[in-house]
């Protein structure tokens, strides 16, 4: 996929051969208005600029005029299409030969009579252009942040190609930052990690800033409710994705841990952006120029503070926040590169609005990727806690709770297949003796001993557990009664080979076993009962020996 967005980046940026174009600026009072005809007069005061190059023009409240002629003095034959890539907001006029309006369009413009071009703004040139006629536009002031522009003037079918280029590239961009955002709601409903949500937010707040910016949102997504108020929306999408970045960062690289202090300070310049483009979206003129002068300088810190906490927190051993930086750094790289042209630097790179793009498409694979590993090792962590809080602390095997689980389910499975199952109780004979004698702590090494003893003499099927104390009990699924009865027969002979003293005389350790077998049909707790009360008839026999209980009833016969 990220080849995929590689070669489209290169795609869009490939532009055909252009026609040079002879361009100008020119300042007129709000009521005096341009012909054609007019603007060739050289008597104006029009100011050349390479049309070709991305050009800041100034902004003027009654906004500039824009003349158009041939490099070479001779229009190109054919049809033609003049665009603006990466047009600004505001309205921009093609002027007819009466000084009219000829065609109108802007970045939200949604009339479908009028050309779209997708990233750019587009007026068709079907008739053949006369020699010595001149082009003249009319670029509207707009209450937003200037931008750079060119001018291309293309041949139809080399302006379909491009557009059909940066179309299929943005489609790939949005599509990726939508599938990453979609799959992490997933992950959040399934984990119960807000930190997914939180991903989500960003990438898609961030992937509205870039549709908005770009035009897609209104061509070919044709989203109205946007399209009325862009700048507002704009603002708003813009100041939600810093704001849950940073939340994003906080959670996903542990700043509370890693960088407190740092995280104090990039919170709150989230939430100060947030606020300011919150505010910007209120009706008051003032206010919104207000909100507009402090937010750019507080975005660029947010750009610069949100590496650097992530960076400090990479420092101090939080390897998540490498993924945040490796995911961040290529789209801060292209935010400040376009911020440079801005003030007139990089007037070649037009790619870079397109790298804008596809940096949010890597960014959120990159970010996906270490969710992913996150979410990896959040579920290693869940089932390491689930298995050791199953575990017996001090034998390692099963402790009693999880064991009747798992002999509840043996039973019922036995039950439904018909097939034979038995339990064995194992208790210790004179433990208390033991511990009396040579203290606790050979108490619990004999425990120990016995427990792997236990799990090397069964069946790697069998399933054994600490019952309590000094009790042990396993269940062997597929086992008849007489092939139970042998197993415990070894059990007991392994314990009292161990030699493991009891007392000051050597007298060994021994185990009392009782056997309990059948088809799972009396259900657990009888099973239980039967095999507890064969053990405790083998401890009335004598100790050391196994006792078989025979029926569900309790009569119990001696091994």
């Amino acid at each position: 996929m990220l080849l995929c967005l590689l070669l489209g980046l290169a795609a869009s940026c490939a532009f055909a051969a252009e026609p040079a174009l002879d361009a100008a600026w020119l300042r007129l009072p709000a009521d005096a208005r341009l012909t054609p005809e007019a603007a060739a007069d050289p008597a104006l005061p029009f100011q050349r600029f390479d049309a070709g190059r991305l050009t800041m023009l100034p902004r003027e409240p009654d906004g500039v005029w824009v003349r158009l002629r041939p490099a070479s003095g001779h229009w190109p034959t054919g049809p033609l299409v003049l665009t603006i890539p990466s047009a600004p907001y505001g309205r921009v006029e093609l002027i007819g030969a009466d000084g009219s309006a000829a065609a109108i369009t802007q970045v939200n413009d949604l009339n479908p009579s009028n050309w779209h071009g997708h990233g750019r703004l587009a007026f068709p040139l079907l008739q053949p252009l006369a020699q010595g006629q001149v082009l003249l536009l009319h670029f509207a002031h707009a209450d937003s942040v200037t931008v750079p522009i060119r001018l291309c003037l293309l041949p139809m079918n080399d302006y379909l190609s491009e557009d059909e280029n940066w179309l299929a590239f943005a489609s790939a961009c949005f599509a990726t930052m939508l599938a990453m955002a979609a799959v992490a709601l997933l992950f959040a409903l399934r984990l119960g990690d807000g930190t997914f949500v939180l991903y989500a937010g960003y990438i898609l707040s961030y992937a509205l800033v870039q549709a908005i910016q770009t035009g897609y949102a209104f061509h070919p997504l044709g989203l109205n409710f946007l399209a009325h108020a862009p700048l507002a929306w704009g603002r708003a999408a813009t100041g939600a994705s810093v704001m849950l970045a940073v939340l994003f960062l906080d959670r996903f690289a542990a700043l509370r841990s890693y960088a407190p202090r740092l995280r104090r300070v990039a919170l709150s310049a989230g939430w100060a952006v947030l606020m300011l483009s919150l505010v910007g979206m209120l009706p008051s003129l003032p206010l919104r120029h207000f909100c507009a002068q402090l937010i750019n300088p507080l975005l660029m810190i947010g750009a610069l503070l949100i590496p650097v906490t992530a960076g400090a927190a990479l420092a101090r051993g939080s390897r998540y926040a490498g993924f945040f930086l490796t995911g961040w750094l290529p789209l801060l790289l292209a935010t400040g590169l376009g911020s440079a042209q801005v003030v007139g630097a990089l007037s070649d790179w037009y790619w870079l609005n397109d790298a804008g793009l596809a940096a949010g498409a890597f960014e959120a694979l990159v970010l996906s990727l270490g969710l992913s590993e996150r979410a990896l090792a959040v579920r290693h962590e869940r089932d390491q806690a689930r298995t050791l809080a199953e575990l017996d602390a001090l034998t390692g095997v099963l402790n009693r709770r999880a064991f009747i689980g798992r002999l509840g389910g043996l039973i019922d499975a036995s039950a439904r297949s018909e097939h034979q199952l038995a339990l064995i109780f194992v208790d210790l004979d004179h433990f208390k003796t033991l511990n009396d004698c040579h203290g606790h702590a050979a108490g619990d090494r004999a425990l120990l001993t016995v427990a792997e003893t236990l799990s090397h003499t069964l069946r790697p099927q069998d399933v054994v557990a600490r019952y309590g104390g000094e009790e042990f009990v396993a269940v062997l699924p597929d086992c008849s009664e007489t092939q139970a009865l042998r197993i415990a027969e070894r059990v007991r002979s392994a314990v009292r080979a161990l030699g493991l003293p009891v007392d000051e005389q050597g007298t060994p350790l021994t185990a009392s076993i009782g056997v309990a077998g059948g088809d799972g049909s009396e259900g657990l707790k009888t099973m239980l009962a039967r095999a507890d009360s064969a053990m405790y008839a083998a401890k009335r026999a004598g100790r050391d020996r196994v006792v078989v209980a025979t029926s569900p009833a309790g009569t119990v016969v001696p091994a």
